[in-house]
Formats: structure tokens, sequence, C-alpha cells
């Protein structure tokens, strides 16, 4: 299921299930959701009565390739390629219809803020992919091109750990999300 994030000509940024409406700047984001059903009541029970089950999770994956040259009797990198995969699983209240405005307000701020933190996450694998090529690009010339695929490996491995601490850091620093407006 996609999400769309929908932000009006006044500015006011939401995000829904179904296409923006006719004049507001759209953007689209892939994921499978968690569908949240129920009256405001069990909206409320699946935030606050959940203790350590995520409300919302973003996953990233970095594959890579290279290709080396030999050049004056020495192996070094030609070209390396990255890509980045990035998905975000968010919370979709399915029952909106006969809860209070005051209450579906609350869930959209909760979501949005949601989204926001879990955007930091994907923020966080873009940087992890540029230092991974960057790693990866700066290994010496060699003698022999045999030795790139596990220097390279190493380096990608090293690097991935320095952006998995940093990940952990950002969870700590955010309250998961809380510190961004993540509470319902």
């Amino acid at each position: 299921m996609a999400i769309h994030k929908c932000t009006s000509k006044n500015g006011q940024v939401s995000y829904s299930d179904t296409p923006c409406p006719a004049g507001a700047a759209a953007a689209r984001f892939g994921g499978d959701d968690a569908d949240v059903g129920g009256t405001a009541a069990s909206v409320e029970y699946y935030d606050i009565a959940s203790p350590g089950v995520a409300a919302a999770h973003a996953t990233w994956n970095v594959s890579y390739e290279y290709t080396t040259r030999v050049e004056r009797g020495q192996c070094r990198i030609a070209s390396v390629s990255t890509t980045l995969v990035g998905q975000i699983r968010m919370p979709r209240w399915t029952a909106t219809q006969g809860s209070p405005a005051a209450l579906r307000a609350k869930w959209d701020r909760y979501v949005s803020a949601l989204k926001v933190h879990e955007d930091g996450h994907i923020a966080i694998g873009r940087r992890f992919e540029k230092a991974a090529r960057r790693a990866i690009e700066s290994l010496p010339a060699m003698s022999g091109c045999g030795q790139f695929s596990t220097l390279a490996k190493q380096r990608f491995d090293e690097t991935l750990e320095r952006y998995r601490a940093i990940e952990k850091d950002y969870d700590i620093s955010t309250g998961g999300g809380r510190t961004q407006g993540a509470v319902f």
C-alpha cells in the first residue's frame, strides 16, 4: 500500500492512503502499511497499550558493484555503483468514520510525526550509501585484482557497522520519534 504525502496550498501536510486532492503538492511512498482498525478507543489502545511494538518501521538495504582496471601494472577501482532500497511501514487507521474530528486531527499529527522520524532512518541509509561508495572507491591500487572482492566487502561491512550505531543513536536521541512529536 502506498502512502501519499499531500501539501495544501496553505502548507498543511497530511498523509493518506488515497491520492492527494487536485491542487495539492504530492509525494508517494511505497511500503506495506499496518492497518489499525476499529473505533477510536482501539486506536489509542494500539498506540499506548502495546509497549515494545513499533507503530512505524523503516528499513533500507544498500548493495554495491564495482569494476577494476589495470593501469601501469597496478589494479585499481575503475567505478563503483550503489543501490539503496528503502521501505517505510506506517500505521493506517482504517475506521475513522464516526470518530471525533479532534481525535482524527490528533491521529494525523501523530502519523505525520512518525513519518518524519522514519524519513530520518531513510536519510541515514542514504548517507551510508554514499559513505560505502567512497570507502570502496578509496581502496589503494594493488598488484593484482583478486584482493578487491575481500577488501571491498571489508570496507563496506566496517562502514555499515558505523551506520548501524548511528541509527541506534538516532532512535535513542529522538526517543523513537517522541521528541519529534510522535506521541499519541
